[in-house]
């Protein structure tokens, strides 16, 4: 997280203008800030909610964690792409 947040800060230094859209870098740094924030609060949902609980009976219910944290994984892949491409410019 704090590297997520300082690499922001080398590309855009001034913290109002991360989520600004017009801006194109700073439309790209908001996206990856926002994926960053779900892989979070996923984190937490499932480090306080889930594991505790942990067994062979409700599996489910931490697999329905790892789903979307694969599909923001990836999602942070292809907004990490558009820095050197452009795609979101």
């Amino acid at each position: 997280m704090l590297t997520g947040l300082h690499l922001a800060y080398r590309l855009l230094p001034d913290f109002g203008l991360w989520f600004n859209f017009s801006d194109p870098i700073s439309r790209v740094i908001s996206f990856k800030l926002i994926l960053l924030l779900c892989t979070f609060l996923l984190a937490i949902d499932a480090r306080l909610r889930v594991i505790p609980k942990l067994s062979a009976d409700n599996l489910v219910s931490l697999a329905w964690h790892i789903i979307p944290v694969t599909v923001i994984s990836v999602l942070f892949v292809v907004v990490g792409v558009s820095f050197k491409t452009g795609w979101f410019f």
